[in-house]
């Protein structure tokens, strides 16, 4: 039986092109760009992808700008821009690399996430990365664009209407957080609605999805705008919600409240985000724990509640009967952080458990996450660890995956008595209690976090 010997270089053009998709345009180049003539080749017809550059440290992602990107341009059909690790990224990018239409001829998508996060919660007048329109002839193969951006969303309709008139956009996707009332938050209804007939793609598909937050002292949130947008939706759409958050609604008029308590089943949502209310005039709190109830009543698919609050809001929702005997029946995930609350790993415990007690019937939840605000110094040890730890298990048998987090991660990550520390101890001293139990876990740490799985 006679051997036959292969070599790398004896594959067809098309398996190389397939290998190099799976492969971040700096590697592919710098393993290949000068190997041999018939690579050099491939090389050339290789379609390039910039992969996010959230992952990518600053000086790497400079690399693309200033070498990569403007000689392989042509070449590239997706870019994925993010000013997560990279300030003024998209600022850089503009600068840094021509706009002409010989630039982009195959490029197809475009996503651009955290622009720009590192002002997103100042209360300025944030301007948009780039007032010059996009013109089609330098894109001319661009159809999907998906953007999350902190900022208003009228100059994203202002920036790609050259493309939207040539009907060539086939999927725009606007995503993220912006200021409510600021400059151009949102357009009027009737100015979106000019905009979209502009194609004459009858299967163009455009998405909006935005959280609004409120600045101290600066512009109140456009009631009139909200009822517009729920008029030219019907105020039934927004029954097809996945996630919904309810803060402080002091800022909203009653009859908007009203609306959406008019909807009698929300039967898509499945998270909601609670946070704590201000006191009314009696020093009383709890308004939000109302309008949960409500909600939650009317969702049959509502599994996942992230909680941010104090301990007198916890508590107040940890007292609410029907609240708690609904909650265990759907919950799933719990998420509780708390702030400005000098809060302990037993007071969060005893309000947890407490909500889930009022049910006779055990629980559903299986993802339980405890996110502490209390200085460690305070009450991190491996008792209180072994006491409040093995309550939690004994309240959700379900239980599949804890998390404890401690929020003073510096001063953890300098101190002995840290949990990377305590949880070995934690693991031995229990197990001699409760050996079937502790034998049934696995576990991880760092030094401000413990995962506990079962």
């Amino acid at each position: 039986m006679t051997e036959q010997r292969s070599c790398l270089e004896y594959l067809s053009a098309e398996i190389f092109y397939l290998i190099f998709t799976y492969l971040a345009p700096h590697d592919l180049l710098r393993a290949f760009k000068k190997l041999n003539k018939r690579f050099t080749t491939i090389l050339i017809q290789q379609p390039l992808c910039l992969p996010c550059n959230r992952h990518m440290n600053l000086k790497l992602y400079l690399r693309y700008l200033t070498k990569i990107i403007p000689k392989y341009a042509s070449q590239f059909v997706y870019l994925h821009l993010s000013e997560r690790r990279a300030p003024h990224a998209l600022n850089l990018f503009i600068s840094e690399v021509p706009l002409d239409k010989s630039t982009w001829p195959k490029l197809q998508a475009v996503t651009i996430e955290d622009v720009p996060c590192h002002l997103a919660f100042a209360d300025l007048g944030i301007e948009p990365p780039s007032s010059i329109p996009l013109q089609q002839a330098v894109v001319p193969e661009l159809r999907c664009v998906s953007i999350k951006l902190y900022v208003g969303v009228t100059w994203v309709l202002n920036f790609f209407e050259d493309l939207q008139r040539h009907s060539q956009l086939e999927r725009l996707t606007i995503s993220g957080d912006i200021k409510s009332g600021g400059k151009d938050s949102l357009p009027r209804v009737v100015v979106l609605r000019q905009w979209l007939a502009l194609t004459k793609l009858n299967t163009f598909t455009f998405q909006i999805k935005l959280g609004m937050y409120h600045v101290l002292n600066g512009e109140q949130c456009s009631d009139d705008l909200y009822v517009e947008y729920c008029q030219a939706t019907g105020i039934q759409s927004t029954a097809n919600y996945e996630q919904m958050e309810i803060y402080e609604l002091d800022y909203v008029k009653d009859e908007l409240i009203q609306q959406l308590e008019a909807v009698s089943c929300w039967h898509r949502l499945r998270k909601i985000n609670l946070e704590e209310d201000f006191p009314d005039d009696n020093g009383v709190v709890g308004e939000n724990i109302a309008h949960l109830f409500h909600i939650a009543k009317r969702s049959p698919y509502f599994r996942e509640l992230y909680i941010e609050s104090d301990l007198d809001f916890g508590r107040a929702l940890s007292s609410n009967v029907e609240l708690g005997i609904l909650l265990s029946s759907q919950i799933e995930i719990l998420y509780f952080k708390t702030k400005d609350a000098d809060c302990s790993l037993k007071d969060l415990v005893r309000i947890v458990d407490k909500l889930f007690s009022h049910s006779p019937s055990t629980p559903r939840l299986k993802q339980l996450t405890l996110n502490i605000d209390g200085h460690p110094d305070s009450w991190l040890s491996t008792r209180h660890l072994i006491r409040w730890l093995g309550k939690i298990f004994k309240r959700f048998s379900k239980l599949i995956h804890f998390t404890l987090y401690c929020q003073h991660e510096k001063f953890l990550q300098d101190s002995s008595n840290n949990l990377s520390h305590l949880a070995p101890e934690w693991y031995i001293m229990s197990s001699l209690s409760r050996p079937r139990w502790i034998s049934s876990l696995n576990y991880r740490h760092k030094p401000h976090s413990l995962d506990i799985w079962s």
